[in-house]
């Protein structure tokens, strides 16, 4: 397989500032708890890839798993930093029911008392079901994530009825995700557990959107960034952020190009910040990331994962060093990647094809600076997102 790589100028997101970490080791409260990441499977893979055409030698469960391996075998290792949220943002023109258009519009307004909500107002409201089916359907990660915090396995009979009932807060978490045409499509290696992990995560996405993340990486970074407290040096920024763009031209076989686009997206992913990212999170984020034909590819000869003239976007939301009550900072790297094979229908007369792989990614970490130590600093994370999101207010 012929390959050339394209490069732009990169920079990695950091966890520490310049100057080194404060003496003191901060952590700051967040219930965070372990859960089993995706992996990427061969029956899943397979059918991902008969959706697409593949149907092939190349295709059999024998031949998947002897690739599987060896992606995996390809993967970075040695990262540290956790996943704890894999969503992709799906375009606009992705319409949902009218029954789960309206849950979403009503359940994500919903203000909660003392973090909590009642859950006769989520069990009760016509388009759950709706929703549910709306975020979920043929997305397997999907469907792994919201059984874990959902505590109850999906479709499993009532599995609306006990989600709402076991973990009314996680549902209003996903509608509020939804509200920003984002759903959930895979586990992470851990899992936020209280609300304010929740908003924070929901911050973190509006944060790294394409125009807010620009608008805030040309703001200074705060000075004495450990010192600082929530609302003092309102001019400047607290995410450190991180830039990455790679472009591929490469010459093989269809199963080359994807086998490509899965080793090149871990790599990638895992270099988007310094201390780079835990080999399972790395293998949770490529579950479900083949990309069905669309109508644009029917017209041609050609295979391309851009819709609607939008590419596709993964979220992945990151922790340093969690445990179940703790953790160091949390960030978001954003993930926009177009895969594209030229005469990819033409498999009988031509097995080799010219193809392009093209990755952005957008990233932005928020280090902890809580200490209840004698310096005492009570500004959590999520403070600092509300801090950056109003030093760059959403513009139309």
């Amino acid at each position: 397989m012929k390959e050339i790589m394209e490069s732009s100028v990169n920079y990695a997101a950091p966890w520490e500032e310049e100057e080194g970490e404060p003496d003191e080791v901060l952590e700051e409260p967040m219930s965070m708890r372990e859960t089993t990441p995706s992996k990427v499977e061969v029956e899943i893979l397979q059918k991902e890839l008969h959706k697409v055409g593949l149907t092939c030698e190349q295709t059999s469960e024998k031949t998947l798993q002897r690739y599987i391996d060896e992606i995996r075998g390809q993967l970075p290792t040695g990262g540290t930093a956790e996943v704890f949220c894999i969503a992709e943002r799906v375009p606009a023109a992705s319409v949902a029911p009218a029954a789960a258009a309206s849950f979403i519009d009503e359940v994500s307004s919903y203000s909660l008392e003392g973090d909590t909500i009642d859950s006769e107002l989520i069990s009760g409201h016509d388009g759950l079901d709706s929703f549910l089916g709306f975020i979920l359907k043929d997305n397997p990660g999907g469907q792994e994530f919201v059984s874990q915090i959902a505590g109850v396995n999906y479709g499993d009979r009532d599995f609306g009825q006990q989600f709402a009932e076991n973990n009314p807060e996680g549902v209003h978490f996903l509608a509020t995700l939804a509200e920003q045409n984002i759903v959930p499509t895979a586990s992470g290696t851990w899992v936020v557990d209280d609300q304010a992990g929740r908003k924070t995560t929901s911050d973190l996405t509006e944060l790294v959107v394409a125009k807010r993340w620009e608008a805030l990486n040309q703001k200074k970074p705060k000075s004495d960034r450990a010192t600082c407290k929530k609302g003092e040096q309102p001019d400047k920024r607290w995410g450190q952020t991180g830039y990455r763009k790679e472009s591929y031209t490469l010459e093989g076989t269809s199963a080359d190009a994807i086998k490509k686009k899965y080793r090149q997206l871990g790599t990638n992913i895992s270099a988007a910040i310094v201390e780079g990212i835990s080999k399972e999170g790395i293998e949770a984020t490529l579950t479900n990331q083949i990309s069905p034909l669309q109508e644009e590819s029917f017209k041609s000869n050609d295979y391309d994962t851009r819709k609607d003239g939008v590419d596709r976007e993964i979220l992945v939301c990151l922790v340093r060093n969690p445990s179940r009550k703790t953790n160091q900072g949390v960030g978001i790297l954003s993930v926009t990647w177009r895969l594209q094979i030229k005469n990819y229908k033409s498999k009988k007369s031509a097995t080799r094809h010219d193809a392009s792989l093209d990755f952005t990614m957008r990233s932005i970490l928020y280090p902890t600076v809580y200490s209840s130590g004698p310096e005492k600093n009570m500004t959590t994370v999520y403070d600092q997102t509300q801090d950056d999101k109003k030093l760059c207010p959403i513009t139309s």
